[in-house]
């Protein structure tokens, strides 16, 4: 493993520190993709408007009308967090404006992603019973800018569909209203939005186009701020890099939390997490909360994390909180056995890794962890890893959730492949760092070979090397518990990365804990007399009294005493 340590941008530091940001916050800002100190201003006016986004006149009038006449308004939702949240993020909303809307979720072992043909008449035949009509508008969040057959069908009823979504276009679009940044065409600077930021910039402007035609005049007109926690869980949740804008969102959704303005379900989901809304942070969003609502969407169906986050009576919201916790739990069993038998698939040489790539299948893998286990070979191999499981037993379809590494844009790698060998892949989408696929298992060593010749071609070498970025050393003399908090409440994510230090240190107790987790007794090797506790998770196996490790720094509340505790990621070698 090799370290490379990031450098300060010296002018903005000092800006930093003349503003009141302390030393040790300023050179970690300083070290990161920051332009000016401007980006840094987290206030809601400096949030980008809405009026950049390609179609959002005509999307938030054809949502305002929908709205006006009493129309039945559909909201088609993708099954893990992100689409979750945008989900609740628009049946909450538009409920503020007394709209007719419901929304519906594809059982991803039934339906698959997004909106397809057979949604589509699900959705009809369901309404029609419930509604006794069928539905007038679909709204599509965080899915539907690959769904051309799913629009054709929805037209074949006499459905109108709005589509919002933040994954990148092939080269057809649907023949219908979109709204997704990374349209050609689009101006909206933050291509990095999640699906749950597009419905609530749409809110935004559909709200001003209510306000235009005087919708509110006999009614106080309604908040939407209060949506920004939704928004904030499922731009963390999603991994979308956290440019300026998505960091704006973060920081105004945790101010939600921590000021107690958050819907009924998440005040449910944080109980059951053990979390204070005054004291969240990223992580716990990232950590604690998404992972349970992905839960559903992975092993059942994602409608139950819906109901939970629009769900105004507490004790119904709570009842629903807990089947998520005990879905996350048995996610949990499935996820560690699985985990192991890919681990083990790699240790033990039995996957082909002659290429840059890391192709994994086993029969019995349930496909809703596979995304995970992908991500735990990615860590380990330091190259893209798909992992596959059957979609469908009986026509032999796996699906493959693939992670990928810095400098190696996912979703690109697969229209290359597509586009070289049509028909070896039945569908795709996704991101840079995480995208879906469906193929053949008939095809599987052909899409092996295809996913190492793309990555050849595609991929600077140097960058399957294993490289870990840090802020450098620090004096932990220095170090106190108020600079900890400091940074530990910044907004930190995906590109973005929360601060990481490197150092040696001299070991002066050693304590093992349950599993591979190991307590220490720790110095710098030039301030021995300064000791610091660490704990070590799944740790390395060492002999030595000395050890050069890249840590976090972290606080230990234990029974109401608080101490600086580092958490020691990685051993350098």
């Amino acid at each position: 493993m090799k370290i490379s340590n990031r450098e300060a941008n010296l002018a903005l530091e000092k800006n930093l520190i003349i503003k009141g940001v302390s030393p040790l916050l300023a050179n970690i800002l300083a070290k990161r993709n920051i332009n000016s100190i401007d980006e840094l201003d987290m206030s809601i006016s400096k949030l980008l408007p809405p009026w950049d986004l390609l179609n959002i006149n005509k999307a938030s009038e054809l949502l305002g009308n929908a709205v006006v006449t009493k129309k039945l308004i559909l909201i088609v939702a993708d099954f893990d967090a992100d689409g979750a949240t945008g989900c609740a993020v628009a049946v909450l909303g538009l409920r503020k404006f007394n709209a007719n809307v419901d929304f519906i979720v594809p059982d991803r072992f039934v339906f698959g992603y997004g909106l397809t043909p057979e949604l589509v008449d699900f959705a009809v035949d369901k309404f029609t019973k419930s509604h006794n009509k069928v539905p007038d508008l679909l709204v599509t969040v965080d899915n539907g800018i690959s769904s051309l057959k799913g629009v054709q069908k929805a037209k074949q009823h006499g459905i109108d569909v709005l589509i919002t979504d933040h994954h990148l276009p092939g080269k057809t679009l649907p023949d219908t209203l979109i709204v997704n940044p990374q349209q050609q065409g689009c101006k909206f600077k933050s291509k990095n939005i999640a699906g749950v930021g597009v419905i609530f910039y749409l809110l935004i402007a559909t709200r001003h186009w209510l306000r235009k035609k005087n919708y509110f005049s006999s009614s106080k007109e309604p908040r939407l701020d209060n949506l920004l926690s939704l928004v904030a869980l499922g731009t963390i949740a999603d991994l979308v890099p956290l440019d300026f804008n998505n960091r704006r969102l973060v920081f105004q959704g945790l101010k939600r939390f921590k000021n107690g303005f958050i819907p009924t379900g998440l005040t449910a989901l944080l109980k059951i997490s053990d979390l204070q809304s005054k004291k969240i942070i990223c992580s716990d969003l990232g950590f604690k909360i998404a992972p349970k609502l992905n839960a559903a969407g992975r092993l059942s169906d994602m409608s139950i994390g819906i109901k939970c986050l629009i769900e105004k009576n507490e004790h119904i919201a709570l009842d629903l909180a807990k089947k998520l916790e005990e879905l996350n739990k048995k996610r949990k069993e499935i996820e560690i056995t699985t985990k192991e038998e890919g681990m083990s698939l790699v240790n033990h040489n039995e996957i082909n890794k002659k290429g840059l790539g890391t192709i994994l299948f086993k029969k019995n893998w349930h496909q809703g962890v596979v995304g995970l286990v992908a991500n735990k070979v990615k860590d380990m191999t330091t190259s893209p890893t798909i992992a596959f499981a059957y979609q469908n037993q009986e026509s032999k379809l796996l699906k493959g959730s693939g992670r990928s590494i810095n400098g190696v844009h996912l979703r690109d790698v697969l229209e290359r492949i597509s586009m070289r060998k049509p028909g070896l892949i039945v569908a795709f989408g996704g991101h840079a760092m995480a995208a879906g696929m469906t193929i053949y298992e008939k095809n599987l060593n052909e899409f092996k070979t295809a996913f190492d010749t793309a990555l050849d071609e595609f991929s600077d070498k140097s960058l399957f090397s294993p490289v870990v970025q840090t802020d450098g050393k620090l004096d932990l003399t220095m170090i106190d518990i108020q600079s900890v908090y400091e940074l530990k409440n910044a907004i930190w994510g995906q590109s973005f990365s929360p601060p990481i230090f490197h150092d040696e240190f001299i070991v002066h107790q050693k304590k093992i804990l349950k599993g591979k987790h190991i307590k220490l007794l720790i110095s710098q090797k030039d301030k021995q007399s300064f000791k610091i506790e660490a704990i070590w998770f799944d740790a390395d196996e060492f002999t030595t009294d000395r050890i050069s490790v890249v840590y976090e720094l972290n606080i230990n509340d234990w029974q109401g005493q608080e101490k600086i505790q580092i958490n020691i990621k990685h051993l350098i070698r």
